[in-house]
């Protein structure tokens, strides 16, 4: 609960599906949360920022929560 990913957990449950990419060429880990029976499917975005396996909340299709439709560019390698 002291992390998004643990908030996120706690208040609406188990994802129904978690895309993991924890190796691509030109991002930081992150993580992808899908659950389908909120407001009919939201996505939770998670980003390992700092390379230390703290993941953030980078964006959010659920109404209330953080977004951020650029999100991807927080975890680029590039930038």
């Amino acid at each position: 609960y002291l992390t998004d990913r643990g908030r996120i957990y706690l208040t609406y449950g188990q994802p129904d599906q978690r895309d993991l990419y924890p190796n691509e060429s030109q991002y930081k880990p992150y993580e992808i949360w899908f659950y389908n029976q909120i407001e009919g499917g939201v996505y939770f975005y998670f980003g390992d920022l700092s390379g230390f396996g703290n993941y953030v909340l980078l964006n959010s299709t659920k109404k209330g929560e953080f977004r951020n439709d650029n999100w991807m560019d927080r975890i680029s390698i590039d930038k």
